[in-house]
């Protein structure tokens, strides 16, 4: 299975060791060299990480990012990938704040319809003797959105993702 590009931020030790493996089962690596030190430039050259130079052009360049840091620094890691993706869905999907209302008000207040399909569905596959992840957590999912069941005012999407993260 292909996932796309991953970027890897600040290949340190671990990182770049990380970034190599990947390299070395075909993947394309990508990661920003502005602002980074001299080691981890020769790190990520070491390893054959493609550079694109900033956090922004990581961001569009890769499906899946790796933040590979010390504890101390994964808030600042989160806050500057946060900031970039921010800046690109403004200039790629204006109309994103939009389309996520609307998904949010045509679909959480008839969210629970879906819970029993989404169970017998998981139980054909596993049935089956397929894969019943997707399903169950669809159920999972559709489960935790009852409580809004036919609300004429949908909730914040705060709210709706405090509601999905309850266990």
């Amino acid at each position: 299975m292909s996932i796309g590009p991953v970027g890897v931020l600040h290949p340190g030790e671990m990182g770049s060791v990380l970034g190599a493996i990947l390299r070395g089962g075909g993947g394309r690596v990508v990661w920003a060299s502005e602002g980074r030190s001299g080691p981890s430039h020769d790190r990520a050259t070491r390893a054959g990480l493609e550079d694109v130079g900033t956090l922004p052009a990581l961001v569009r360049e890769s499906a899946v990012i790796l933040a590979v840091c010390p504890p101390h620094a994964a808030l600042a890691v989160k806050e500057g990938v946060d900031e970039a993706l921010a800046r690109e869905w403004e200039r790629s999907q204006p109309d994103l704040p939009a389309r996520l209302a609307a998904a949010v008000r045509g679909s959480v207040p008839t969210a629970w319809r879906f819970v029993g399909e989404r169970e017998e569905s998981a139980a054909t596959f596993a049935a089956a003797g397929l894969p019943d992840g997707f399903s169950s957590a669809a159920a999972l999912v559709y489960r935790r959105l009852e409580q809004y069941k036919d609300t004429k005012q949908p909730p914040a999407e705060g709210e709706i993702a405090a509601a999905l993260c309850r266990g």
